[in-house]
């Protein structure tokens, strides 16, 4: 199996991060500098982490505040 057939599966699976970075990991030849437990373990943190900033943007997006403002906006 080639890396584009690969790629496109974890596209067609919704792993769009996980692609990214297989995609720019095996384009910089960055995976040799992993074994294969580091590599893939670095591959689901990168999704992992893509879809609960994707989740917390929807939240935030759902509630509909009237504001943006976060925690480094109060003044103490």
């Amino acid at each position: 199996m080639n890396e584009h057939n690969t790629v496109e599966k974890m596209r067609r699976m919704r792993m769009n991060a996980m692609a990214s970075l297989y995609h720019s990991s095996l384009t910089d030849n960055l995976f040799q500098d992993y074994s294969l437990d580091s590599f893939l373990s670095m591959l689901i943190d990168a999704e992992w982490e893509s879809r609960q900033n994707r989740n917390i943007q929807n939240l935030i997006t759902r509630a509909g505040f009237k504001q943006a403002a976060s925690a480094a906006d109060i003044d103490y």
